[in-house]
């Protein structure tokens, strides 16, 4: 991600994203960016490589993308009836049912009223991360909500697999309702996907049209679900925060990770808590990695106020 932002904001520089989940050296990248010539002609000093294996660096891959499969951005979960679906689900239906199920202590700021959208960014743990998350926000801020999710987990169910777990004699039959269930999360909690590489540009260009239609965005900076404290979060979020110029409410979800190594059940365990932190801006200045390090200091002391 940031790769391609300094090509575009120092070079004026294009490389799509398909161009760019193709590449693996930089050799590749002054090839795709027409190039050749800056290096077609080796240094006097340069090593002879003649006669050296080629290796295939390691990568992060988006899982399960197959050739041609493109994420779907979709937009009716913004018409009215939708917006009115997902109130009455959130208002009667979710909200209840994280109080009987989970029954989670909220801390939060009694002022927090946002003039307008903020990127919530949170650790990620379980895959009820977000239910949770709104369970702890003010009425008006999580009836307004989109959510970035795996775009791996959300193809995955439109392509009917990997739905059910592995060698389960149910995992045919639950591959078969992906696309409901796809169909069910898109509604019901403005869901849209973050790639883990391909199409992230497009995935911020959506979250972007979002804050500005007025939404709030949950993003899980850590790119996956972490067993264990808090991982390092991915650079992409800096790179967001810079360019949307949104304020961000950091949020950490307490008692999960606990329960979870413990192999203990959460249902009204009393240990979870969903603590909401003070609204934070930052200067156009800052690069991409200070406003992460920032963000993720700020989830840090979140989750240390048990």
């Amino acid at each position: 991600m940031q790769l391609q932002s300094e090509l575009e904001l120092r070079l004026g520089l294009a490389v799509d994203d398909d161009a760019l989940d193709r590449l693996v050296t930089l050799g590749d990248l002054r090839r795709e960016l027409g190039m050749d010539a800056a290096i077609a002609t080796p240094a006097p000093d340069a090593p002879d490589r003649t006669g050296a294996p080629e290796t295939t660096p390691v990568r992060a891959e988006d899982e399960s993308r197959k050739p041609g499969e493109q994420d779907i951005y979709p937009r009716w979960p913004w018409w009215w009836s939708a917006r009115l679906l997902r109130v009455a689900f959130l208002e009667l239906i979710s909200q209840p049912l994280v109080y009987l199920l989970a029954k989670p202590r909220v801390e939060r700021p009694p002022n927090l009223r946002p003039e307008g959208p903020v990127l919530l960014i949170a650790n990620h743990v379980t895959a009820y991360d977000v239910p949770l998350i709104l369970y702890g926000l003010p009425g008006p801020m999580r009836r307004r909500v989109a959510a970035a999710m795996a775009g791996n987990m959300l193809r995955d169910f439109r392509h009917m697999r990997n739905v059910g777990p592995e060698g389960s004699a149910f995992t045919p039959f639950l591959d078969l309702l992906g696309p409901a269930a796809w169909l069910l999360i898109t509604a019901l909690y403005n869901a849209f996907p973050l790639p883990r590489s391909a199409g992230f540009r497009q995935s911020f260009q959506h979250a972007g049209e979002a804050l500005d239609r007025g939404y709030n965005v949950v993003i899980f900076p850590e790119g996956h679900r972490a067993d264990t404290g808090l991982q390092p979060f991915r650079p992409g979020i800096g790179l967001l925060v810079r360019e949307s110029g949104a304020p961000v409410v950091p949020v950490a979800l307490l008692g999960l990770s606990e329960l979870k190594q413990r192999g203990k059940g959460w249902f009204r365990s009393g240990r979870i808590t969903v603590h909401v932190g003070e609204s934070m801006r930052f200067a156009q200045d800052e690069t991409p990695e200070q406003i992460t390090a920032k963000l993720h200091h700020a989830v840090s002391n979140l989750l240390e106020k048990n």
